[in-house]
């Protein structure tokens, strides 16, 4: 057993280079291309890649593209109420169409401020005896 170590200890040493050269090579590329660079994220500040940073900078653009048109929906609505209420506003209440109009539009108003207004008192039940 021992000749036989010998004789492979003989080989490895007169064929040093071949042997250690490309374990230096395979070090070189596991450090070229095992050592990403990384940066802390501006979310969680957790250390991540340039991949993991372009995709939390795309889930941000979408939520602050959502939160954008959920904005532009509620001044379209809100410039509809204003739309309402300058109709209202401005006489077209004389003839029997507007009059049901001017009535349905109160009554809505109010059922949502009844509503509004009655779930505030159940809150305060509600924490009151809690």
């Amino acid at each position: 057993m021992a000749d036989v170590l010998y004789k492979i200890w003989k080989w490895a040493e007169h064929n040093r280079f071949t042997l250690i050269l490309p374990v230096i090579g395979v070090v070189l590329w596991l450090a070229a291309n095992g050592c990403m660079p990384t940066t802390p994220s501006p979310t969680t500040g957790e250390s991540i890649t340039a991949a993991q940073l372009q995709a939390e900078y795309d889930v941000m653009m979408i939520k602050f593209d959502a939160a954008a048109a959920d904005l532009e929906r509620q001044y379209e609505q809100q410039a509809q109420v204003v739309e309402i209420i300058t109709k209202l506003a401005s006489g077209s209440v004389a003839d029997w169409p507007g009059l049901l109009q001017l009535v349905l539009a109160s009554g809505l108003i109010g059922l949502g401020a009844d509503n509004i207004r009655k779930g505030g008192v159940l809150a305060g039940r509600r924490s009151a005896t809690t």
